[in-house]
């Protein structure tokens, strides 16, 4: 069938867009996933931004590609139509474990600075909890979110109902809500780092353990708080894609499978993609452990750098520098 022919197109257009992060992703993943020392909040973040946007983004690539047609659930179609739609509600899961990260993390790194002294044993144990009931959260929101958009389109015609219920990027209202819940998840995620830079101030004396642990929200701190000036020049710079959809769907009436509205979403995904890239390259730099470990993999990459040229008048001062320190007398 014609659509099927595009269905392949579409997964290759999909893997050949995304490839290469993905593989980037999956190494970093391996990479953590041995290393014992590195706090399980990074790994859990590889996990659920590579889940969240590269598994969308071929989904995302499948649905835009497979007519209209193709969708129609009749007897002949039927098996077509029902795999699909299980597969693309599992990026409604996946995306909202994009949306809830910072909050996440937040969580996460709270709970490791109230048990500091013990959390370096059982950092892993208690991060897999918040994952699994993430996904337990994340499974019931998107039932709910179904059953909302269902009702919410009761004179739709059927097919274009059952597609705006399964197909989160296909109701555009959807998508707000779910800009929304990221922006909100972002400020929970910041308020609740600034509770922990309070507590570090207050921080008088610690075992080792304890400095280890307060070094390791120290890096996340820093690495949060570059995040979430991205996500704010990536927000700020959505703002007039997102001002034009909401004419496009509000004031003049077009649908989201209009070649406009897919564009202005297709450009919003890829303002994500970028910032999940940045994501990447940020965590790369603030977390010695993961930079050490690509070293190792690949000493190619690591520049050495130049050695620094000192002028003679420099010299000078360096040599009588050192002559005025050791000439100076015990009582000086």
């Amino acid at each position: 069938m014609s659509y099927l022919r595009r269905l392949v197109k579409a997964f290759f257009v999909g893997i050949a867009g995304i490839g290469p992060f993905v593989i980037l992703t999956c190494y970093i993943y391996f990479v953590l996933g041995y290393d014992e020392d590195h706090p399980w909040l990074s790994l859990m973040l590889t996990v659920t931004e590579a889940l969240s946007f590269c598994y969308t983004a071929v989904i995302h690539a499948f649905t835009n590609f497979v007519p209209l047609s193709a969708l129609k659930y009749d007897d002949d179609n039927r098996a077509f139509v029902i795999i699909l739609y299980s597969i693309v509600f599992t990026t409604q899961i996946t995306n909202f474990y994009f949306d809830v990260k910072f909050m996440l993390i937040g969580i996460e790194r709270t709970i490791a600075f109230k048990r500091k002294a013990t959390y370096e044993t059982e950092g892993s144990h208690v991060g897999k909890e918040i994952a699994a009931v993430a996904l337990a959260m994340a499974f019931v929101i998107s039932v709910v979110r179904c059953d909302v958009v269902w009702r919410l389109n009761s004179t739709v015609e059927f097919d274009a109902r059952l597609r705006k219920v399964m197909m989160w990027d296909k109701y555009f209202p959807g998508v707000l809500f779910a800009f929304s819940m990221a922006t909100c998840a972002m400020f929970q995620g910041v308020f609740a780092f600034r509770c922990l830079s309070k507590n570090l101030r207050k921080l008088e004396s610690s075992s080792l353990s304890e400095s280890y642990e307060t070094r390791q929200i120290v890096a996340t701190m820093a690495w949060l708080r570059r995040l979430a000036r991205v996500f704010v020049i990536i927000t700020v710079g959505n703002f007039p894609f997102m001002g034009f959809t909401c004419y496009l769907y509000f004031v003049l009436g077009y649908d989201e499978d209009h070649p406009w509205m897919l564009m202005m979403v297709t450009v919003m995904f890829n303002m994500g993609n970028i910032y999940v890239c940045l994501t990447t390259i940020f965590m790369f730099q603030d977390f010695p452990q993961l930079r050490s470990a690509v070293y190792k993999d690949f000493p190619f990459l690591k520049w050495a750098e130049p050695a620094k040229i000192i002028s003679q008048g420099e010299c000078n001062a360096m040599y009588f520098e050192v002559l005025r320190t050791t000439w100076r007398h015990p009582r000086d």
